[in-house]
């Protein structure tokens, strides 16, 4: 389903193992994805928004107006049991699908074990 805003409802609906009892559950909900439904919906983004930031779904977001105009695309996540935050770059220069697969990127690495903040501090060592 479509809002009115033009951004897309979902909630994804999978069966898992449970990391507490390693059995399988009845249903996961997993975060929704793409809630933005196109990049025209960022384009008509206008000073005064009242917003702070535009989420797309599971941690990743468009900060709105960061450094008086452009705009930071986030991903928020959770390693080690901490709390942490991943700049993604600025819109336009960084579009939807790319801020997408950047945000995939890091989810594979987390899923690998990995702190996507350590990895791209190693890459530009």
């Amino acid at each position: 389903a479509v809002t009115s805003a033009g951004f897309r409802s979902k909630v994804a609906v999978t069966s898992a193992v449970t990391p507490q009892s390693g059995r399988p559950s009845r249903e996961s909900y997993c975060m929704a994805r793409n809630l933005i439904a196109t990049a025209k919906i960022l384009d008509a983004i206008k000073p005064g928004d009242p917003r702070k930031r535009i989420s797309d779904g599971d941690g990743l977001y468009l900060l709105l107006f960061v450094k008086g105009g452009a705009h930071g695309w986030r991903f928020d996540y959770a390693h080690g049991g901490k709390r942490k935050t991943l700049s993604l770059g600025t819109y336009p220069d960084t579009g939807l699908a790319l801020a997408r697969q950047k945000a995939n990127d890091a989810r594979k690495l987390l899923a690998e074990g990995t702190d996507p903040s350590d990895a791209r501090k190693e890459e530009k060592a």
